[in-house]
């Protein structure tokens, strides 16, 4: 898989992108000159974030927007692909867009378009993300959902829910 990415990508990116790749200090990336964002983004890139996306798993493009926030989604384009995955050393899940290239002579060129990160469960405290080891596995609970008429969201929370009503409180008392 080959990934090009613009240079007004690389500055925006480094300029706005996440703050666990390009740095805490989003003033000061501001006031980065072009040469200079290019090389930020260009150090994270080698560093860790092209052999992140080149092993990212596809994720369905309906998915990856609702992870996104209402300001992130304006950027979302259904169009294109769309990957996530998870940097454990950084405890953060991304979301990347890719533009397959037209013209190109090799099959797996793409264009990175945009990069997400996904908010956390410590800002959604209400929320629990799953993570399947496959997209086949994932893609497998998605049917089951939609051939009992629900989505796979409410069938997940339903299993959740379900478990605890007949494990309460079991495993809390163990830890304690």
């Amino acid at each position: 898989m080959i990934i090009e990415v613009s240079e007004d990508v690389k500055r925006n990116l480094a300029r706005f992108g996440p703050n666990k790749l390009f740095g805490d200090d989003v003033d000061e990336r501001k006031k980065l000159t072009d040469e200079q964002e290019i090389a930020l983004f260009d150090r994270v890139w080698k560093a860790k974030l092209e052999a992140a996306i080149q092993s990212a798993e596809r994720c369905d493009s309906d998915e990856a927007k609702q992870r996104l926030t209402f300001s992130q989604q304006q950027y979302f384009r259904a169009s294109q692909e769309h990957r996530s995955f998870r940097m454990q050393q950084l405890n953060a899940e991304f979301v990347v867009q890719l533009l397959p290239s037209e013209g190109n002579n090799f099959k797996d060129t793409y264009e990175l378009t945009q990069l997400w990160r996904v908010s956390s469960s410590d800002t959604h405290p209400k929320t629990l993300f799953v993570t399947f080891d496959t997209v086949e596995q994932r893609e497998q609970f998605k049917h089951l959902a939609g051939r009992l008429g629900i989505k796979d969201v409410d069938l997940g929370l339903h299993l959740v829910m379900d478990f605890m009503t007949k494990h309460p409180g079991r495993f809390l008392t163990d830890r304690l």
